[in-house]
C-alpha cells in the first residue's frame, strides 16, 4: 500500500490525500468509509469519493471501461459486491486463478491469466514474482524467479530477468489466459512462438481475449499479433 503522494509527487491534488491508496504502482484503491445515508442503505450502496490522477488512462477493474484522470474529485454511489478499484493504463497484472480454492496455500501454484490494460500509446509492462512459498531459500540459495511482462502493439513478451535465479516453476503453473484491453483493431491471427493459437477472440467490447496453448511457463510468454 502507498500513499498517493509517493506515486504522483508532482500532483498537488494528492498532496493532502487520506483516503485513498494505491495497491502497487498499478493498483488506484478508494475504500468504503462513509456511514451511509438511510437511503443508499436500503439500496445496498455506499457513497465514495475519490480522484484519478492526471495524464492517465485508468480502467475499472469491474466494468473494464476507461476513463481519463483529470485529478478532480469524484463521488460514485457503490453496489455492496463492488469496490472503486481502478487499474493504471500500461499496466499488466497477473490473476491467480483460484476458483473453489479456501486456503490460499493449496493454490500458490496454480494457472494464472495475465490481463493487459494498455495506455493511450498502446503499451503496457508488469511482472510476476515467485518463490516456493515456504522455505527460505529464496534467500539462501536465489531459489526465486521474477518474470517481466512487455506488450509493445504487435506482442507480448515475457522475460526471466536473472539467469543467476535457481527457481522452477512448477507444471502446474502456467499462463492459461490472456486478456487484453484497450485494443483499437481485431487481429487477423495471433502467434505463440510462431505457432497459431487456436482459441482466440475480440469482442464488441474492444477486448482480445487468447486461450494460451498447454505449458506455457510464466516466462515463455511470445504472442505475435497479426493484423493482415
Amino acid at each position: 500500500m502507498r500513499a498517493m503522494w509517493l506515486e504522483f509527487p508532482d500532483d498537488d491534488a494528492f498532496t493532502q490525500t487520506d483516503t485513498q491508496f494505491m495497491l502497487g504502482d498499478s493498483l488506484l484503491v478508494a475504500p468504503k468509509i462513509k456511514t451511509p445515508s438511510d437511503f443508499l442503505d436500503s439500496l445496498g450502496m455506499q457513497e465514495v469519493d475519490y480522484t484519478l490522477p492526471k495524464d492517465s488512462t485508468w480502467y475499472n477493474y469491474y466494468s473494464k471501461k476507461t476513463e481519463a484522470g483529470t485529478s478532480a474529485s469524484v463521488t460514485r454511489n457503490v453496489p455492496d459486491l463492488e469496490q472503486v478499484v481502478y487499474v493504471k493504463g500500461g499496466s499488466v497484472l497477473p490473476i491467480l486463478l483460484h476458483d473453489n480454492c479456501f486456503a490460499l496455500s493449496k493454490c500458490l501454484t496454480n494457472k494464472l491469466r495475465l490481463e493487459v490494460y494498455l495506455d493511450s500509446d498502446s503499451k503496457a509492462t508488469g511482472s510476476l514474482y515467485a518463490d516456493d512459498g515456504v522455505s527460505f531459500e529464496h534467500e539462501t540459495d536465489e531459489a526465486f524467479a521474477l518474470a517481466t511482462f512487455s506488450w509493445d502493439g504487435t506482442g507480448f513478451n515475457s522475460v526471466r530477468s536473472s539467469d543467476a535465479t535457481k527457481y522452477t516453476y512448477p507444471a502446474s503453473q502456467t499462463i492459461d489466459q490472456i486478456a487484453v484491453y484497450g485494443l483499437t483493431d481485431a487481429p487477423y491471427t495471433v502467434l505463440q512462438y510462431g505457432q497459431q493459437v487456436s482459441d482466440f477472440r475480440f469482442t464488441n467490447e474492444s477486448v482480445l481475449l487468447v486461450a494460451m496453448p498447454d505449458n506455457v511457463a510464466p516466462d515463455q510468454v511470445n504472442l505475435s499479433i497479426v493484423y493482415n
